[in-house]
This record gives C-alpha cells, structure tokens and sequence, in this order.
C-alpha cells in the first residue's frame, strides 16, 4: 500500500528507536515514491523531544519545499 502514496513524504526515525525498529525508516524510503528520509543519530523513538534542533532542520527544509 505504501506504493500507492504519492504526495511528497518525510520520514524522520531516530536511530536507536526500541518500539519501531529504523529497518521500517528504509522500507518507507524503498516503497514511497516521493520520499524524504531523516535518521538521526543517538536517538530512540521521539526525536521532536530527545533531538529537536536535528528534528526540526528537516521539517522546516522538507516544508520549505513545500513538502
């Protein structure tokens, strides 16, 4: 289904996350077509909270894109 996604997509996954393994960040980035990936080091599954200057620099390129 992830295939069928068209619109333009960010995907920001931390690392070292324990509830959602980051191999499900390259799936995203092999099965979307339009897809935007940012890992980020050091950093488990809430970067806007554990990382938020390496989380919000990708954010705001991706919508100043107009992502």
């Amino acid at each position: 289904m992830l295939k069928n996604i068209a619109a333009p997509t960010l995907v920001i996954f931390g690392n070292q996350d324990g509830t959602v393994p980051v191999e499900q960040a390259h799936l995203f980035k092999e099965q979307l077509p339009a897809v935007q990936l940012a890992l980020i080091n050091q950093c488990g599954h809430f970067p806007m909270y554990e990382k938020f200057d390496e989380y919000i620099t990708p954010l705001q390129k991706f919508l100043a894109q107009g992502g």
